[in-house]
């Protein structure tokens, strides 16, 4: 076996651009492209087009409100509804906030004027943060308007915030307190990266040793883990640098132990190259091995619970993601990072050592048959080419 992982070695390290390379650079750019993406680590700046038809002191405080916020930029301001709706449909805006004729007056008279947001949900994201700060700014300001009527009436400052406000809820968010995408979904993605990288050079992997014809005097199991065990060497510290860089360029918070990743990356590692080898054996050829894996792998982000959570899934497709390394790994490791702790450490990373065990015998048997019949059905050919001993 020792021999074989020696002339893997040098496999890896061949060509314009070496397979250990790409294992590398894979997971790092992911974690570089979409922590570029998501640096900004919440949305802001969602063009608003106001509608003020009342155009008093009150309506001018309220649209002051969504001017100060930063989750609004207001790209243009009318009296006229034909102005704000062009200005909907034509794209310039995604959000409107519609203040109708008498707001002050209903307000002062005691009436509760009815001032509307729209909003292009088109796209969720930008849709459910608009709704979201809007009903904060809304609520803030109905309550510093209901504190000064209350005080016009003398009633005492802080006794009218009481009335105006009567249920005081404290809030304390765990985790990810500013919401930001960064630290909720870019660990997970430089894992995917890490997977991908690996696809590209491990799947080929079996499907090219069978296909040469080469020597089948040595043991099929040892060729094969003498084959992988460079691959999950080299990957398994590149995972781990990517996670560090989404920590010290992006500043995706590191509450849990750098041990705790290890395992988990370790053990994810260890599931998805049992499943590569499956693919790998299985394949008629190299290209279909590189292609078969990605109707597996690539929709891994979204069955994992990485950008959709677990249990709003249907049971059939929470079937589908028992089968992925991304499902055991994504959930655990942003708790980890993000907690401090998991609830699913031990038992995820004992099902991903569990599942790639299964997977390398499944493969480690097939490749197994596949070679003895190889063997009788072809004479022993020297090695060339990239099998070339360690040392030279």
């Amino acid at each position: 076996m020792l021999e074989e992982m020696c002339q893997e070695w040098q496999k890896m390290r061949r060509g314009r651009v070496p397979i250990a390379g790409l294992i590398v650079l894979v997971p790092l750019l992911y974690t570089l492209l979409f922590g570029a993406v998501y640096s900004k680590n919440s949305v802001t700046d969602i063009p608003l087009v106001v509608l003020d038809e009342d155009q008093t002191t009150l309506s001018r405080q309220l649209i002051q409100v969504y001017a100060d916020s930063e989750k609004f930029s207001i790209v243009h301001q009318t009296n006229r509804e034909e102005d704000a709706q062009e200005v909907l449909q034509n794209g310039t805006a995604l959000a409107a906030l519609e203040i109708p004729v008498d707001f002050q007056k209903d307000i002062e008279t005691g009436r509760q004027p009815t001032a509307a947001f729209v909003v292009n949900s088109a796209n969720n994201i930008f849709g459910n943060v608009a709704l979201l700060a809007s009903w904060e700014l809304n609520r803030n300001f109905s309550i510093a308007v209901g504190q000064k009527l209350l005080e016009g009436i003398n009633v005492l400052p802080g006794d009218a915030m009481d009335a105006a406000y009567p249920i005081h809820i404290g809030v304390r968010i765990l985790g990810n307190p500013t919401a930001g995408f960064a630290d909720f979904i870019l660990a997970g993605l430089s894992a995917n990266g890490a997977q991908i990288g690996l696809m590209i050079t491990v799947t080929p992997l079996l499907t090219i040793l069978l296909a040469r014809r080469k020597a089948a005097a040595a043991s099929a199991w040892k060729v094969m883990l003498g084959r992988l065990i460079p691959y999950f060497a080299v990957s398994f510290p590149a995972l781990l640098l990517s996670l560090l860089l989404a920590g010290g360029l992006f500043a995706v918070p590191m509450r849990g132990t750098w041990w705790q990743v290890a395992v988990l990356s370790g053990s994810f590692l260890y599931f998805v190259l049992g499943v590569l080898m499956i693919f790998s054996v299985l394949s008629p050829d190299a290209v279909m091995a590189v292609q078969l894996p990605l109707f597996y792998i690539m929709p891994s982000i979204l069955y994992s619970g990485l950008s959709w959570p677990m249990e709003s899934m249907t049971a059939g497709t929470r079937l589908y993601a028992a089968c992925m390394p991304m499902t055991y790994l994504a959930g655990t490791l942003r708790d980890v990072m993000l907690l401090g702790v998991s609830p699913d450490f031990w038992l995820n990373t004992g099902r991903m050592l569990l599942y790639g065990t299964v997977c390398l015998l499944l493969a480690g048997g097939v490749f197994s048959w596949r070679w003895r019949r190889q063997a009788r059905s072809f004479k022993t050919e020297p090695e060339t080419g990239d099998d070339s001993p360690c040392m030279e």
